[in-house]
């Protein structure tokens, strides 16, 4: 499903990524299942972003690359951790070459669908070559090493227009509506048990989305009482902790 597609002169494209590697050494050990880390190695990208008119900006991001947790394997964490280290270097020339033109959200939807995939499997492919048994790195490893590149591209928009990234999540700088990348039937029947009002993600953005999301937080339909109290449990909703 397209959803609604529109076109604005706050279109960016990426002309410019730097990586680096930022050795960290923990304050205190963490235990991931049975291996316990002490240090970690943070993955910081640069991303340039540059619009129609030439104007362009730098963001940042960063990711710690914990293989421990998004890799759990008997592999020797070292390995796993170079392995890792080389596909972030491999998506910083990827982001590079990539010439997807829109709003952050979109283009990073672009990557993560048309690009990461093959890119993943090039990865494996090449430590499959080396060693016929080797452990291919999983999906989850691939999406934790293009965050730091998608949230350098967030950051950069912002920087660009001069604005918190959060406050271009809507027109008139989106190009396309939630529909486009949600299909929400399943979770509106679920909304619908407990709310008496729903919303459709066709012409809705991540900005109206969330709005509408804490609007109908406040109060339950089961009882007319705060939704943070109420106990009944609908399949696929969890209750927000607004304590925090």
């Amino acid at each position: 499903m397209e959803g609604l597609i529109m076109s604005n002169n706050f279109n960016v494209n990426v002309n410019g990524v730097k990586l680096y590697f930022l050795p960290v050494t923990m304050r205190v050990p963490l235990k991931f299942g049975p291996e316990i880390t002490t240090e970690v190695t943070c993955a910081r990208a640069a991303v340039r972003v540059e619009n129609e008119e030439g104007k362009s900006a730098w963001g940042w991001g960063e990711t710690p690359l914990m293989a421990q947790w998004f890799w759990v394997s008997s592999l020797a964490f070292t390995e796993r951790l170079k392995s890792v280290k080389e596909f972030t270097m491999s998506l910083a020339r990827a982001w590079q070459d990539f010439n997807a033109a829109g709003h952050p959200l979109e283009i990073g939807h672009a990557f993560q669908r048309d690009i990461l995939p093959a890119l993943l499997e090039a990865h494996n492919e090449k430590r499959r070559e080396k060693e016929p048994d080797q452990e291919f790195m999983p999906w989850l490893a691939a999406l934790v090493c293009c965050s730091a590149f998608d949230i350098a591209l967030h950051d950069a928009y912002g920087n660009l227009h001069e604005l918190p990234v959060y406050d271009t999540y809507g027109e008139p700088y989106m190009n396309r509506d939630l529909s486009t990348y949600l299909t929400p039937r399943l979770y509106i029947m679920a909304m619908d048990k407990i709310f008496s009002n729903s919303f459709d993600f066709f012409g809705n953005f991540i900005g109206e989305f969330q709005i509408n999301i804490l609007r109908y937080n406040l109060t339950c339909e089961c009882h007319n009482s705060s939704f943070n109290n109420c106990s009944r449990r609908v399949s696929g909703i969890s209750r927000p902790n607004r304590s925090r």
